[in-house]
């Protein structure tokens, strides 16, 4: 596989070039690697299309996913996104966050470089996301006069789970 597509290490050093070559070739987008000043280690990188953000503020309803998953490769991490709704009830993506931990610093990190953005949408935003926390308070602090409703699907899951072991034992 690395003889295909390279290795991690060299995926991390091209980052930046990459975000680079993101920009050049989509003007108006947003791509860019940060790394730590002293170590020059990757921290996070932000890639958001123009078309994206445009049909999100164009066409899509008020209605944004926000969530995240594990990165189960050689350096871990964590991909942030952002989902919209768009007229035919598909899912439109909006925005790709990775850094190297989900903590409610990372989540606020995400939400204000995204939040002129999201902003710029004339209906008024409601946020969906599951229990997390950090993903509560931190949409919570950045956009003040947004909805916020949490997905039950996956607190539905643990609850039939939970009921489900208890049950075993009666039976």
């Amino acid at each position: 596989m690395e003889s295909i597509v390279g290795s991690y290490d060299q995926g991390y050093h091209d980052l930046p070039s990459k975000c680079v070559e993101i920009l050049k070739s989509n003007p108006g987008s947003i791509a860019r690697s940060w790394r730590q000043d002293d170590t020059l280690q990757w921290t996070s990188t932000l890639v958001a299309f123009k078309a994206s953000l445009n049909g999100f503020v164009k066409g899509c309803r008020p209605i944004l996913g926000l969530d995240g998953c594990f990165l189960k490769g050689k350096y871990g991490g964590v991909c942030l996104f952002v989902l919209s709704l768009d007229g035919n009830n598909g899912l439109f993506p909006i925005r790709v966050y990775m850094c190297r931990t989900e903590c409610k610093e990372s989540c606020l990190d995400f939400l204000t470089k995204i939040e002129p953005y999201l902003s710029a949408h004339p209906g008024k935003l409601t946020f969906i996301s599951d229990r997390q926390k950090r993903l509560i308070d931190s949409v919570a602090e950045i956009f003040l006069h947004a909805n916020h409703s949490l997905n039950v699907d996956p607190m539905s899951l643990s609850m039939n789970e939970n009921i489900n072991l208890n049950m075993k034992q009666f039976i």
